[in-house]
């Protein structure tokens, strides 16, 4: 997943959508969507616009409000731990994180041997392999939340 499909994302799921998000940040609903779309050289949606909607969407704790952050980190090779936002399911279990986590990473590594399989990745299939490792992100962040709870839980239980 890109930088524009995350805030997409972002912007789709904030309660309200992107009438909503456009208010909250002083931007026209119009304006806004031709800025995600990117499709028109004459309206651009800058860092600032993205770094408003990225804080927008934390501070609410909407559904994947770290989508943005995700996509910047894995756009260099890098990942940042983030705590879950609210809106935001989780695992409920370590086991099933770990599960989750192997599942994801096991569809990228399909999703790249299929793609190289003519020796080329098309941009349809570069697209899915992001979408794929985004949620491989998703699930690593879901597996430390856990490994944090449950080792948290684990002192509480010691300390008694």
């Amino acid at each position: 997943m890109n930088t524009s499909d995350a805030l997409n994302l972002m912007v789709s799921s904030f309660p309200g959508g992107r009438e909503v998000v456009a208010m909250r940040i002083g931007k026209n609903a119009e304006t806004l969507r031709k800025e995600l779309s990117g499709k028109d050289p004459k309206f651009k949606l800058g860092d600032a616009t993205a770094q408003l909607i990225s804080e927008l969407c934390v501070a609410e704790q909407s559904p994947n409000c770290h989508a943005y952050v995700n996509a910047v980190a894995a756009a260099v090779g890098g990942f940042v731990p983030l705590e879950a936002c609210d809106g935001e399911p989780g695992p409920g279990s370590l086991m099933a994180s770990t599960v989750g986590l192997v599942t994801g990473a096991s569809q990228v590594l399909a999703d790249v041997t299929a793609a190289r399989a003519d020796g080329k990745i098309s941009d349809n299939e570069r697209r899915l392999i992001e979408r794929h490792a985004t949620g491989v992100i998703r699930d690593m962040q879901a597996l430390l939340r856990e490994v944090k709870r449950e080792n948290e839980s684990t002192k509480r239980g010691r300390a008694k």
